[in-house]
């Protein structure tokens, strides 16, 4: 019980929530293994997170409020139960990764990290308007804004993009009724959530912004 409870901490001067149980396993391994970099800690802090919460990044393909519509209540009953799930490990997984990422530097040192250009930290710009029709083309130019370690394959027969984890964890994101901007807004910033979840690394640019771009 002692390790999963969260605890409000103040540490340099400001209250912030933390996840204790993150805390205590970075100092544990800081203990047994030192010479770990902090992207491998990063790497086994989401590994165990995903084991635990394997359905961390689950969506729903089809609207919960339509699904209700064609199964019974029982079944309505459950759906909602696993929403509500998904939703509590969503939050816990945003929280255990915030901590991890503010004190892992604390017990481990950092590899060297990408020195990002002047053009590679501003915000992504979308293609002219003539080449919005080309898949190929447009999956080059995600490919462009996306982390390293992060894989984008493109579907053009189900009008889609899959964006795969390093842990294999993946998302089908389609351009069908989003349209091609939308999408691809929504694949890199996917791909830099899993990326960052992986080992810490941090997006050149604001996701926040990025995020406006398909949820606007």
């Amino acid at each position: 019980m002692f390790l999963s409870e969260r605890k409000k901490e103040t540490p340099e001067g400001s209250e912030k929530e933390v996840d204790r149980k993150t805390t205590l396993t970075l100092a544990c391994i800081s203990a047994i293994k030192p010479a770990m970099t902090a992207e491998q800690v990063s790497q086994k802090v989401n590994q165990a997170f995903l084991a635990e919460h394997p359905d961390c990044y689950a969506t729903l393909l089809v609207d919960e409020d339509d699904l209700s519509d064609v199964v019974d209540k029982g079944e309505a009953k459950k759906m909602a139960q696993y929403t509500a799930q998904v939703q509590k490990s969503k939050a816990q997984k945003a929280l255990v990764m915030q901590t991890r990422d503010k004190y892992v530097e604390k017990y481990f040192r950092r590899a060297s990290q990408p020195k990002w250009s002047a053009a590679q930290k501003k915000q992504p710009r979308w293609l002219p308007e003539q080449d919005k029709a080309a898949t190929s083309v447009v999956t080059v130019w995600i490919e462009k804004h996306c982390p390293p370690d992060v894989t984008v394959q493109c579907d053009d027969y189900n009008g889609r993009w899959r964006v795969i984890a390093p842990t294999l964890e993946w998302k089908s994101i389609s351009w069908t009724k989003r349209g091609h901007e939308r999408a691809a807004m929504e694949v890199i910033h996917q791909a830099w959530v899993y990326q960052g979840d992986w080992n810490g690394l941090k997006s050149p640019f604001n996701l926040d912004e990025l995020a406006k771009t398909f949820l606007d």
